[in-house]
């Protein structure tokens, strides 16, 4: 499967998951679990994985198998999705900021629809 195409939007955000119930007087030792998700919000398809990590290499090797060469991608402002721009292949990447705003209201960038897919595999694995 291959999302989007030159000059389209996909959005692609991650998200933790920590399984661990709250016991009074005990810290939370949990694993926690890492999803990465890609979304097309045009065509409302999207790939959601589940990650040993969320390094740079990881995200890279996602990236370069399920998007199309000059693909805009919309992003947080996460330090690894840095590398987007050095994967070549002509991909275009925008941000928001999350901690100015979940929209940002210059470009219209945001990474909503994303989050609102992968929360539903989400709830499904805890």
């Amino acid at each position: 499967m291959r999302l989007r195409g030159l000059g389209q939007v996909v959005q692609i955000d991650e998200y933790v998951i920590a399984c661990a119930k709250y016991n009074r007087g005990r810290r939370l030792f949990a694993q926690p679990k890492w999803i990465f998700g890609i979304y097309d919000p045009v065509s409302k398809v999207g790939y959601v994985e589940m990650v040993p990590n969320r390094n740079a290499h990881m995200l890279r090797r996602i990236i370069r198998r399920f998007l199309v060469p000059g693909t805009k991608i919309w992003r947080d402002k996460w330090q690894a999705y840095g590398i987007i721009g050095q994967l070549g292949q002509g991909y275009i990447h925008r941000t928001v900021n999350h901690s100015r705003h979940f929209r940002d209201s210059v470009t219209s960038v945001c990474t909503n629809h994303v989050e609102a897919y992968w929360r539903k595999f989400a709830q499904k694995s805890i």
